[in-house]
């Protein structure tokens, strides 16, 4: 490893791949030293304007002697096949969320990480963001009173959009859409918030979106002391972006589209705050930097990884049974 930077192979250069990479330019103590994708033309339209190598296959980026550690950024059924065969070459592992929608599979994921003594990093959630920070803050101090229910509604009319040769439009490779595109924003701030819930309701459903995905959802988790979490999420529905809290003295909601801001609603007085969109993959990517050069475990981690992979498991559980599904958190 350069002592003076950290060199990062992307795997996969699509769309999301781009905020990684505007980013990296950015970043400090790391630089693309290689990347791999399905289409050649993209691979090294990457490195001609981020530097690197453009290489023909994910052995030959692994085998690059000056990639350190990897960017996962392929589709989501592919994340977990890409980070074992990285751990396995010795690379250490950033993946975009959610890393994994199989609690099995994140297992795995964890368990070949702590083997080889490597990083895995789950990246490009809101647990950096100033108003997510404030939102938990808001609900900590008392501020709502003893918090009893948690919504959210993350959505946009994204189906009528999509390719027909999208990953995201394959049934088989994106059986749970709505909640692992749109809604997983909403599944990591509760998790950050308030935690695992005791049990997990949900359904999903095809209104008229050309695509084999389904195209909306919605989920209600139960906490052990009566807390409730509901989350409605689609891929048809005009655009939201929010998640409130409420207990008997307020409200706190944060409002992503609403210039990022948290609004508090309390008795006799309403505050609205806005807050400047931090350069959260940025903040991430240095995160990971200095994970690897301390070995410290990283803030979005094994324990994230297998939470909100564990949410998955119940909501698919869920909707395939017709009942409550038991959720069994990560205990280490």
């Amino acid at each position: 490893m350069n002592k003076n930077s950290v060199g990062l192979g992307l795997i996969g250069c699509g769309g999301y791949a781009r905020l990684n990479l505007d980013a990296l330019a950015r970043a400090q103590g790391l630089h693309l030293a290689g990347a791999y994708d399905l289409d050649p033309a993209r691979s090294r339209a990457t490195c001609d304007q981020f530097g690197g190598r453009a290489v023909a296959s994910l052995a030959e980026l692994l085998g690059l002697p000056g990639v350190d550690a990897v960017i996962v950024s392929t589709p989501n059924r592919q994340h977990c096949a890409d980070t074992l065969a990285s751990l396995d070459a010795g690379k250490h592992v950033f993946v975009n969320i959610p890393a994994t929608i199989s609690a099995d599979e994140a297992r795995r994921m964890i368990a070949r990480a702590r083997s080889a003594g490597r990083v895995l990093m789950a990246g490009a959630n809101h647990r950096k963001n100033p108003a997510v920070l404030a939102l938990q803050r808001a609900v900590a101090s008392g501020a709502i009173g003893l918090p009893h229910s948690m919504q959210a509604s993350v959505s946009s009319p994204t189906a009528y959009k999509l390719a027909a040769d999208s990953w995201r439009a394959d049934a088989q490779g994106a059986p749970l859409l709505p909640f692992s595109q749109m809604g997983i924003i909403a599944l990591e701030v509760a998790l950050m918030i308030w935690g695992p819930p005791a049990q997990v309701s949900a359904f999903i459903a095809k209104r008229d979106g050309p695509t084999a995905t389904p195209d909306h959802g919605t989920m209600i988790a139960k906490y052990s002391d009566g807390r409730l979490f509901s989350l409605a999420c689609s891929y048809i529905a005009y655009k939201s972006y929010w998640i409130t809290v409420a207990g008997p003295k307020g409200t706190a909601t944060w409002d992503r589209i609403d210039g990022n801001c948290l609004r508090i609603d309390a008795d006799p007085t309403v505050a609205r705050t806005p807050y400047e969109s931090k350069d959260e993959q940025l903040d991430e990517l240095h995160e990971l930097r200095d994970c690897i050069l301390s070995g410290q475990e990283p803030s979005v981690g094994a324990e994230c990884i297998y939470n909100l992979a564990e949410f998955y498991r119940t909501i698919g559980e869920s909707i395939a049974s017709g009942r409550a599904t038991a959720f069994v958190p990560w205990s280490g």
